[in-house]
């Protein structure tokens, strides 16, 4: 077996490889990984045999004095949301366990002192493909991240029952008049994009992880795969049923009004994954958010029958030893339950 780092000349093999891997998503394909190839600088890995490529392992590395003590560090890959060895569906247990040996190895011989592995959930995988989990407890790797995420099995029986003020949210802003679309045009993102920046900033004083212009971008380029929900308060609304009548819809800076709300979804395969589902305060209020999420399920329920999971996301800070409670028990009111988000701290 072959270790070779990837360059852009292996583009379309590497995608066609993605395309047919165990446990490959389109956030693989290098369209989606270098978007942001000026913040991050690749290492990505490619293995092969003389049957053709194995594996590839998305990956970036941090070569600063000041990070991890002065240590080189591998990532797996830090601008995804998860990561680790992406199979072919002849890979076995054993030729895994060799794969971690071998990258062990390479990175010595590289100057690492350090791999952070990224582990792609189980919910994501076209076949089973948690081996280097055993791997990975084999060698004596450290668990060093564990976020939790809550997802909805649409296929199963035994869905947990949706709490019923979920569906009192949707209806109030229904009653209110509040409209969901999805976004076709990327170029109206740029009307929603700042309720995302103000709620993340007023409540967790960070960024969206991606830009406006950056999500654009990839709209543009996965236009099957990403996609935005919206909604809207219409200008002829209903009074309101608390005796106070809708105020004058002036609109926010860049924004389309004061009450709005925006979900972007990761379309993979079998998962839908919801990211940035925010509202503006009078929104919230309104119960759009509710509004969005019941509308968006009963979307991909009747139109999309090969999807399997909704993924409502994580609910944690600081690498999952912080559990935001009241936002993982409204994900949870939709029915959803945990799947892990893993990441492990390997010494080389």
């Amino acid at each position: 077996m072959q270790i070779q780092r990837y360059s852009p000349s292996f583009k379309a093999q590497w995608d066609a490889f993605i395309s047919t891997s165990r446990n490959g998503t389109f956030l693989f394909r290098r369209d989606f990984m270098d978007y942001h190839a000026d913040r991050f600088r690749d290492h990505s890995l490619i293995f092969s045999d003389e049957k053709g490529w194995v594996a590839v392992l998305p990956a970036n590395e941090v070569r600063t004095e000041d990070t991890d003590g002065g240590e080189a560090v591998f990532h797996s890959h830090q601008g995804l949301t998860y990561g680790g060895f992406v199979l072919a569906p002849r890979v076995g247990t054993g030729c895994l366990m060799a794969l971690f040996d071998m990258t062990r190895s390479y990175l010595h011989d590289a100057g690492f002192k350090l791999w952070r592995y990224k582990q792609v959930p189980y919910i994501y995988h076209r076949q089973p493909a948690e081996d280097d989990e055993y791997a990975l407890w084999r060698i004596g790797a450290q668990l060093s991240v564990c976020n939790i995420a809550t997802a909805i099995d649409l296929r199963s029986p035994l869905q947990a029952p949706m709490e019923e003020r979920r569906g009192r949210g949707k209806r109030r802003a229904a009653r209110l008049g509040y409209g969901v679309r999805r976004l076709t045009n990327p170029d109206e993102l740029g009307r929603y994009w700042p309720v995302i920046e103000e709620n993340l900033r007023s409540c967790h004083d960070t960024r969206p992880v991606h830009s406006c212009q950056e999500m654009q971008l990839l709209m543009r380029r996965f236009p099957e795969n990403i996609k935005v929900w919206v909604a809207d308060a219409r200008p002829a609304a209903p009074e309101r049923h608390d005796g106070e009548d809708r105020h004058d819809m002036q609109p926010l800076q860049g924004c389309g009004a004061t009450e709005s709300g925006i979900i972007v979804v990761f379309e993979a395969d079998a998962v839908a994954h919801s990211q940035y589902p925010h509202a503006t305060e009078q929104g919230k209020k309104d119960g759009v958010m509710d509004l969005l999420f019941l509308h968006v399920l009963e979307e991909y329920k009747k139109e999309r029958p090969s999807l399997r999971y909704f993924d409502f996301g994580i609910s944690n800070e600081q690498g999952g030893r912080f559990l935001n409670e009241g936002l993982q028990a409204q994900k949870e009111g939709f029915g959803a339950h945990g799947v892990a988000y893993r990441q492990w701290s390997i010494p080389v």
